[in-house]
């Protein structure tokens, strides 16, 4: 099990969960696909995974509940932060 901490909110019942540890709810979710919001020119490469070295926050959006009751149908969107800092740059020089 790996000791990252990446922590999201959970759509079903607004706990705190960590990405990587199990949770009830997450067997009620059937993904559609997964979105990957990736910097350009940046110091490095990123993966396309929520292990990314640059610790990406991962929204989910509920698409719909399958009429066939097999849990809810959602998105992955998986922001990753930049490694050179812009993020913090462009949120302190907003006008």
């Amino acid at each position: 099990m790996s000791n990252d901490k990446t922590i999201m909110l959970c759509p079903l019942c607004g706990g705190d969960v960590n990405v990587n540890e199990e949770h009830e709810c997450f067997d009620q979710y059937k993904v559609l696909e997964d979105i990957h919001i990736l910097p350009t020119n940046d110091l490095k490469p990123h993966q396309e995974n929520e292990n990314c070295g640059c610790k990406p926050k991962i929204e989910i959006i509920i698409c719909k509940i399958c009429e066939k009751n097999h849990g809810h149908l959602h998105l992955n969107i998986i922001i990753h932060n930049s490694y050179d800092g812009r993020e913090f740059y462009e949120k302190n020089n907003k006008s």
